[in-house]
């Protein structure tokens, strides 16, 4: 097993110790949401690696970042209010109904496409991050069903 792949089956095994409650504190810094910048176009991650989003993926990552605690899917309709805001801010159209007719679409409860815009963002850490960061900066899964960035202190 080649060096990489020991340290993120490492990480795995401590993450889940950590999420079953037989380790008071993950072994791995955590950091503080302000500690990655999104700009205009782009994640810039506190090693200097930057990520191209699009306007819709910027807005859903920093939603995250907004609530380092995260969530579970199918309440999404919750930050309805706030994604919408996010993402006005995020998008270059000019055309509100455009806007709220994404974030609608994006919030369905029979949609697959939240889901599938944070596979695409893991995607493209994927092709600039290493493995562990991906795993820690990615949006995914974690107990009880909640979905949130690993990496961020809550």
């Amino acid at each position: 097993m080649n060096h990489s792949k020991f340290t993120l089956a490492l990480w795995h095994f401590y993450e889940q110790l950590s999420e079953d409650g037989f380790l008071d504190e993950f072994p791995v810094e955590y950091i503080a949401p302000g500690e990655i910048e999104v700009d205009k176009h782009r994640i810039v991650f506190p090693n200097g690696a930057r990520v191209e989003l699009t306007a819709m993926e910027r807005a859903i990552y920093r939603l995250f970042l907004r609530h380092p605690g995260g969530f579970r899917l199918d309440m999404r309709w919750q930050y309805y209010s706030e994604l919408l805001k996010i993402y006005g801010r995020e998008s270059e159209s000019s055309d509100i109904d455009w806007k709220e007719r994404r974030i609608d679409d994006l919030c369905e409860d029979d949609s697959a496409h939240f889901s599938s815009h944070i596979s695409h963002i893991r995607r493209k850490l994927q092709a600039v991050l290493n493995p562990v960061d991906v795993e820690r900066f990615c949006i995914k899964r974690h107990a009880g069903g909640i979905y949130r960035i690993g990496a961020l202190k809550r």
